[in-house]
């Protein structure tokens, strides 16, 4: 195993550890050397309440939410993406922020499980 995709193993492990794992499968669809994505078996609607269960706050802000919890990891969720996904449409996203710093990007479900 490389160390590239050592360090993305444990930053989706890092990613996802504050949250319910058994309502969450997440998968890694990161292309090459890229900032991680993962897509994730959840609406963005579905996510950001769980957010909010597991004690995040929720601060809008324009065309995006933004979520908070003490410490230094936040999450910003968007309606839609700000590139196309495979199919060519637009889907629900969020970034992950540590320290400021972009870490990785989520795909959600479109409403209708796609």
């Amino acid at each position: 195993m490389s160390l590239i995709t050592l360090r993305k193993a444990e930053k989706a492990k890092d990613l996802f550890k504050t949250l319910d794992k058994t309502r969450i499968n997440v998968k890694d669809i990161t292309k090459g050397n890229s900032l991680p994505n993962y897509e994730v078996n959840m609406t963005k609607e579905q996510f950001e309440k769980h957010l909010l269960e597991n004690g995040y706050r929720q601060k809008p802000n324009g065309p995006v939410d933004l979520f908070s919890k003490k410490g230094n990891k936040e999450f910003v969720t968007r309606n839609k993406s700000r590139t196309k996904d495979d199919s060519g449409k637009d889907r629900p996203t969020a970034d992950l922020y540590i320290k400021n710093k972009k870490e990785a990007e989520i795909r959600f479900q479109r409403d209708n499980g796609n």
